[in-house]
């Protein structure tokens, strides 16, 4: 009897780069859950040696862009709120 390999879906990952790009902080998030589904999706193909999927290369790209751009929002946000008031800045090194 031969083994049945679990399918694997492609689309996942773009899905999950999506909502990475889209969700505000939520979307670190849901930019290492598309990275770790994209990577899994390609082990799977390269395994049957069906080439490469596109939407599994599409989907790891739009989740590291996602990723890029959370974390420019988590930074300018922290930002934001540490530099808002001048009084907790007093004693600090550089000012």
């Amino acid at each position: 009897m031969a083994k049945v390999k679990p399918k694997k879906n492609p689309l996942f990952p773009i899905a999950s780069g999506v909502l990475a790009m889209t969700v505000p902080f939520f979307g670190l998030i849901f930019g290492i859950i598309g990275v770790r589904s994209s990577k899994k999706v390609m082990m799977v193909i390269q395994e049957r040696k069906e080439g490469i999927s596109q939407t599994a290369v599409i989907g790891l790209i739009c989740s590291l862009i996602g990723m890029v751009l959370q974390g420019l929002l988590l930074l300018v946000v922290v930002g934001y709120f540490l530099f808002e008031n001048p009084e907790t800045m007093k004693g600090w090194w550089f000012l």
